[in-house]
């Protein structure tokens, strides 16, 4: 009896020593943002908040797995990266030093910690991030654009195949709305794709429409607004869209809905009017008159009287 009451209190004044172990760490983070939806940056860096109970405690060391699944994932599986354990209190930008990652593939990782006794914490709960176009030749849409309010396009995808998941890759001059069969993409983001100099730099958003598609007929319609345009050094009336779909089917066959000079039309007609730049302006905004709104988004409207684009460029020039 004496024995086990001896051993015990030297467990927990070893323990009470040591200190708790680690607990799982969270708000996990892929260049700064929870589980991001292509990204183009080759090397993405990782961060998380570390946890634990004890007071004056600090990291140790950490290890980090990246896996091209979930399950690998969650088996401990890190297929693409697998730090190991490595002496450091770094928690953030942790930059990813596995193989190259490819274009458009999801990834997922976690990762856990040690505290200042070396004691191992439970791994975290999984993230995951995807990558977009880490190439410009991944790029197979056109600018198109023009003196155009609206743009629309009609799109069949086969009849008889499920929609496991669809990307939309979307890039403009300078402002846009992106519609698919009546619902506007993106929620409560608004403003897109944000501010760059055009010269030097386009940027592009990623959206997951794969709740949007359907067999059959798809109406796209985009929508554009001057922006910057007409401020500072951007003084341009070229405003162009390049929009890129990427739909996957469950039998692994795939499909893409691609802006170019052949199945777009555009139209200076809708509820955004005039179509004068001070009209439709960043910081004046848009007259609206939705007496002027249409059925555009229906597969059977008649855009007869849309003009259909016969001039594109590649994204090289873009």
């Amino acid at each position: 009896m004496q024995k086990t009451a001896f051993l015990f209190l030297f467990c927990f004044l070893t323990r009470v020593a040591l200190g708790a172990a680690p607990e799982p760490p969270t708000g996990l983070l892929t260049n700064y943002t929870k589980n991001p939806l292509g990204i183009d940056t080759p090397k993405p860096t990782f961060s998380y908040i570390v946890n634990d109970p004890d007071r004056g405690e600090v990291q140790s060391a950490y290890q980090i797995i990246v896996s091209s699944s979930r399950a690998d994932c969650d088996a401990g599986k890190g297929d693409l990266w697998d730090t190991g354990k490595v002496r450091s209190a770094t928690q953030n930008d942790i930059l990813y030093g596995g193989p190259a990652l490819a274009s458009r593939s999801a990834c997922w990782w976690k990762v856990r910690t040690w505290d200042k006794d070396d004691q191992a914490g439970a791994w975290s709960a999984p993230a995951s991030f995807e990558t977009a176009f880490l190439e410009k030749s991944d790029w197979a849409a056109q600018w198109i654009g023009g003196d155009y309010e609206r743009y629309r396009t009609l799109a069949t995808l086969p009849a008889g195949k499920k929609i496991t998941q669809a990307r939309a890759y979307i890039s403009a001059k300078e402002m846009f709305d992106l519609n698919i069969n009546g619902e506007r993409i993106g929620g409560d983001r608004v403003l897109e794709p944000g501010f760059s100099r055009f010269d030097v730099r386009m940027r592009y958003c990623t959206y997951d429409v794969s709740s949007n598609l359907r067999a059959g007929s798809n109406v796209i319609l985009v929508a554009l607004g001057n922006g910057h345009l007409q401020h500072f050094y951007l003084k341009s009336d070229a405003r162009e869209f390049l929009l890129q779909i990427e739909v996957r089917f469950s039998d692994g066959s795939t499909a893409r809905i691609l802006s170019d000079s052949k199945n777009w039309k555009g139209t200076r007609t809708g509820p955004v009017v005039p179509l004068p730049t001070t009209k439709s302006e960043l910081y004046q905004g848009v007259t609206y008159d939705a007496r002027n709104e249409d059925d555009a988004a229906n597969p059977a409207y008649d855009d007869h009287a849309w003009t259909p684009i016969q001039t594109a460029k590649p994204v090289a020039s873009g």
